[in-house]
């Protein structure tokens, strides 16, 4: 295990003791993570097949599998 530790996001060696006497920017320091609402915009309805309870849609939806999605109508075009 080095000084500046890996394993866990809490803080190890930041930088030097006396010169340049500040953190570099940058550094990667402890923080909350995760529980972010994503957003998609303008992508296209492909097929709705009601009796399957499915919307099919062209590209990407953000989120994990399983996960709620919210579809409205676009707000810019």
């Amino acid at each position: 295990m080095t000084h500046g530790g890996h394993s866990k996001r809490r803080i190890g060696g930041i930088g030097a003791r006396d010169l340049p006497g500040w953190v570099d920017k940058g550094k990667r320091m402890p923080g909350h993570m995760g529980a972010v609402n994503r957003k998609a915009r303008n992508l296209v309805v492909v097929q709705v097949r009601g009796e399957e309870n499915l919307l099919l849609v062209a590209g990407s939806v953000p989120g994990p599998k399983g996960g709620v999605v919210i579809i409205r109508k676009a707000l810019k075009k």
